[in-house]
């Protein structure tokens, strides 16, 4: 039984280390292409929907489907933890 737990928690731990890597690699992918194109936003711009559509979409259509990739992977990443303690 304790063989089971302890495997039952390696791979749960396994996993999520896993997710982790997966999505902050896809994070630092979006985000060098933002860098390298000189995307410009600020932390105001990744919790506030509405001024992120008012300010940075019209100013970069260009790179429209990056910069929505960027901060849908963000909010995953910051709902991960509560995800985790519920």
């Amino acid at each position: 039984m304790y063989t089971l737990l302890l495997f039952i928690v390696g791979g749960l731990f396994v996993a999520m280390l896993f997710v982790n890597v997966y999505f902050r690699a896809k994070v630092l992918k979006v985000y060098g292409v933002l860098v390298r194109n000189k995307v410009e936003f600020g932390a105001a711009h990744i919790f506030n929907r509405q001024k992120l559509e008012e300010e940075i979409l019209p100013r970069y259509p260009q790179f429209r489907n990056e910069i929505e990739s960027l901060f849908a992977t963000c909010g995953i990443l910051s709902k991960w933890p509560r995800c985790c303690l519920a």
